[in-house]
């Protein structure tokens, strides 16, 4: 089976990007990497979603969010979860050592996290802005696919080993990817809203 997933990131409370977004993209997956701010954002992404939706936190992410994500079933901080035939594993914004410990212990396929790993599509304004340890939990379990956002002008994907990397860059711009995998192999398309 082929799997489409609509990744954003760094929404930013910007829920009318967000709305028309979910209604007009083919997708079976919503992958959120944080950034979300508002809690009426969880709702809407919980409502209006054609699929299933697996989020992290982010940085700017209140513990409100945190809450109304797991209320909703859909927060991925520290923990896997089966979406089809692959399993996915997030290390959020909030807790990001704990969250990277609980995942170490973990198998995954997709990685989704707020932060990049360090040296891989996170070269910001300030400098680079990865984690180290995040790249030494990739190196160490090669996951198909790595999905994350934070360096808004970081946008790419890179290939580095048996990994994708995507930054769709933020939702609050108009930004997001379309990423597919069909036995394991993955296609990544950057996006704008106004090419639907």
């Amino acid at each position: 089976m082929t799997l489409r997933i609509l990744h954003i990131s760094d929404i930013h409370c910007t829920e009318h990007m967000l709305k028309p977004l979910l209604k007009e993209e083919d997708y079976d997956v919503v992958v959120v990497s944080g950034d979300i701010e508002c809690s009426s954002t969880v709702g809407l992404l919980a409502s209006e979603s054609k699929g299933p939706v697996a989020a992290v936190t982010g940085n700017l992410d209140s513990w409100r969010v945190r809450e109304e994500l797991e209320r909703a079933g859909i927060l991925l901080d520290g923990r896997s979860r089966r979406l089809y035939d692959y399993i996915f594993a997030g290390v959020g914004g909030l807790e990001t050592e704990s969250d990277l410990a609980s995942v170490g212990r973990t198998v995954f396929h997709i990685l989704v996290s707020h932060h990049p790993p360090l040296g891989i599509l996170d070269k910001g304004f300030y400098g680079r802005g990865g984690l180290a340890r995040l790249r030494q939990l990739v190196e160490e379990k090669q996951p198909i696919l790595h999905l994350f956002g934070h360096i808004h002008e970081a946008r790419g994907v890179e290939e580095y080993g048996s990994t994708v990397f995507v930054n769709p860059g933020p939702l609050r711009e108009g930004y997001y990817a379309l990423v597919t995998v069909d036995e394991g192999r993955v296609k990544a398309r950057l996006k704008h809203m106004y090419s639907f």
